[in-house]
Protein backbone atom coordinates (compact mmCIF):
# COMPACT_ATOMS: atom_id res chain seq x y z
CA UNK A 1 0.00 0.00 0.00
CA UNK A 2 3.00 2.67 0.91
CA UNK A 3 4.05 2.01 -2.79
CA UNK A 4 0.81 3.04 -4.06
CA UNK A 5 0.81 6.33 -1.64
CA UNK A 6 4.17 7.33 -2.73
CA UNK A 7 3.42 6.46 -6.34
CA UNK A 8 0.14 9.12 -6.64
CA UNK A 9 2.19 11.45 -4.31
CA UNK A 10 4.59 11.96 -6.78
CA UNK A 11 2.88 11.57 -9.83
CA UNK A 12 0.66 14.57 -8.02
CA UNK A 13 3.34 17.41 -8.46
CA UNK A 14 3.97 16.83 -12.28
CA UNK A 15 2.27 19.08 -14.85
CA UNK A 16 -1.04 17.74 -16.17
CA UNK A 17 -1.85 19.76 -19.19
CA UNK A 18 -5.47 19.80 -18.05
CA UNK A 19 -4.41 20.54 -14.35
CA UNK A 20 -4.86 23.87 -14.96
CA UNK A 21 -8.20 23.75 -15.69
CA UNK A 22 -9.47 21.13 -13.35
CA UNK A 23 -7.59 22.99 -10.43
CA UNK A 24 -9.66 23.65 -7.52
CA UNK A 25 -12.92 22.19 -9.04
CA UNK A 26 -15.58 20.26 -6.84
CA UNK A 27 -16.02 16.72 -8.83
CA UNK A 28 -18.30 14.72 -7.17
CA UNK A 29 -17.96 11.43 -7.99
CA UNK A 30 -21.17 8.61 -8.57
CA UNK A 31 -20.56 5.22 -8.95
CA UNK A 32 -21.55 2.18 -6.99
CA UNK A 33 -18.47 0.13 -7.72
CA UNK A 34 -15.97 1.51 -4.65
CA UNK A 35 -12.68 -0.11 -6.75
CA UNK A 36 -13.32 2.37 -9.93
CA UNK A 37 -14.71 5.34 -7.51
CA UNK A 38 -11.15 5.09 -5.41
CA UNK A 39 -9.51 5.36 -8.81
CA UNK A 40 -11.08 8.06 -9.71
CA UNK A 41 -10.75 9.72 -7.15
CA UNK A 42 -6.95 9.41 -7.38
CA UNK A 43 -7.56 10.48 -10.73
CA UNK A 44 -9.15 13.68 -9.94
CA UNK A 45 -6.30 14.47 -7.21
CA UNK A 46 -3.93 13.46 -10.51
CA UNK A 47 -5.45 16.72 -12.51
CA UNK A 48 -5.46 18.86 -9.62
CA UNK A 49 -9.77 18.65 -9.04
CA UNK A 50 -10.97 18.15 -5.59
CA UNK A 51 -12.85 14.95 -4.94
CA UNK A 52 -16.01 15.69 -3.28
CA UNK A 53 -17.19 12.20 -2.26
CA UNK A 54 -18.73 9.21 -3.95
CA UNK A 55 -21.75 8.19 -3.63
CA UNK A 56 -23.33 4.37 -4.85
CA UNK A 57 -27.03 5.67 -5.22
CA UNK A 58 -28.86 7.95 -6.97
CA UNK A 59 -30.63 8.93 -3.31
CA UNK A 60 -27.16 9.39 -1.84
CA UNK A 61 -25.81 11.62 -4.89
CA UNK A 62 -28.97 13.47 -4.76
CA UNK A 63 -28.99 14.14 -1.18
CA UNK A 64 -25.00 15.24 -1.45
CA UNK A 65 -26.15 17.65 -4.27
CA UNK A 66 -28.28 19.65 -2.49
CA UNK A 67 -25.81 20.06 0.56
CA UNK A 68 -22.61 20.42 -1.17
CA UNK A 69 -21.27 22.75 -3.77
CA UNK A 70 -19.65 21.01 -7.13
CA UNK A 71 -18.22 22.44 -9.77
CA UNK A 72 -19.18 18.98 -11.89
CA UNK A 73 -19.84 15.21 -11.56
CA UNK A 74 -18.51 11.63 -13.08
CA UNK A 75 -21.87 9.77 -13.44
CA UNK A 76 -21.89 6.26 -13.95
CA UNK A 77 -25.08 4.67 -15.71
CA UNK A 78 -25.65 1.92 -13.66
CA UNK A 79 -26.10 2.53 -9.50
CA UNK A 80 -27.03 0.35 -6.90
CA UNK A 81 -30.76 1.84 -6.80
CA UNK A 82 -31.15 1.47 -10.68
CA UNK A 83 -29.93 4.03 -13.23
CA UNK A 84 -28.98 6.94 -12.69
CA UNK A 85 -31.16 8.96 -14.33
CA UNK A 86 -32.86 11.04 -11.42
CA UNK A 87 -29.13 12.24 -10.82
CA UNK A 88 -28.65 13.29 -14.64
CA UNK A 89 -32.03 15.24 -14.10
CA UNK A 90 -31.01 16.93 -10.92
CA UNK A 91 -27.74 17.76 -12.45
CA UNK A 92 -28.94 19.43 -16.14
CA UNK A 93 -31.71 21.30 -13.84
CA UNK A 94 -28.88 22.82 -11.69
CA UNK A 95 -26.55 23.45 -14.42
CA UNK A 96 -24.04 21.15 -13.19
CA UNK A 97 -22.04 19.55 -15.94
CA UNK A 98 -21.75 15.92 -15.97
CA UNK A 99 -19.62 12.78 -18.08
CA UNK A 100 -21.32 9.93 -18.17
CA UNK A 101 -19.24 6.52 -17.54
CA UNK A 102 -20.87 2.93 -18.72
CA UNK A 103 -19.93 -0.26 -19.04
CA UNK A 104 -22.65 -0.62 -21.91
CA UNK A 105 -22.00 2.49 -23.94
CA UNK A 106 -23.83 1.19 -27.34
CA UNK A 107 -27.21 0.60 -25.45
CA UNK A 108 -27.20 4.58 -24.27
CA UNK A 109 -29.79 6.55 -26.35
CA UNK A 110 -30.40 9.77 -24.76
CA UNK A 111 -28.17 11.61 -22.65
CA UNK A 112 -29.22 14.98 -23.12
CA UNK A 113 -26.73 17.33 -21.25
CA UNK A 114 -24.13 15.01 -20.91
CA UNK A 115 -20.71 16.50 -21.74
CA UNK A 116 -19.09 13.06 -23.13
CA UNK A 117 -20.07 9.71 -22.98
CA UNK A 118 -17.30 7.41 -21.76
CA UNK A 119 -17.22 3.62 -22.08
CA UNK A 120 -15.08 1.80 -19.11
CA UNK A 121 -12.62 1.16 -18.42
CA UNK A 122 -11.61 5.13 -19.05
CA UNK A 123 -8.14 5.79 -19.44
CA UNK A 124 -7.36 8.81 -17.14
CA UNK A 125 -6.27 11.19 -20.13
CA UNK A 126 -9.76 10.52 -21.12
CA UNK A 127 -11.35 11.01 -18.06
CA UNK A 128 -9.88 14.52 -17.48
CA UNK A 129 -10.30 15.54 -21.10
CA UNK A 130 -14.11 14.84 -20.75
CA UNK A 131 -13.82 16.76 -17.35
CA UNK A 132 -11.67 19.60 -18.87
CA UNK A 133 -14.39 19.60 -21.63
CA UNK A 134 -17.20 20.74 -19.48
CA UNK A 135 -15.61 24.05 -18.06
CA UNK A 136 -14.66 25.18 -22.01
CA UNK A 137 -15.97 28.24 -23.30
CA UNK A 138 -17.65 31.16 -20.81
CA UNK A 139 -16.90 30.91 -17.43
CA UNK A 140 -18.82 29.24 -15.01
CA UNK A 141 -20.57 30.47 -11.85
Amino acid sequence: MADTRVHWASRANEHHPRRDILAGKRILIVEDEPIVAVDYHFQLLDAGAEPVGYKATSQSAIDCLMTHAVDAAIVDLQLRDGTSERVMAWLREHGVPFVVISANVAELTDLAGAAAVLAKPVPPEQLAAALASCFAGPARH
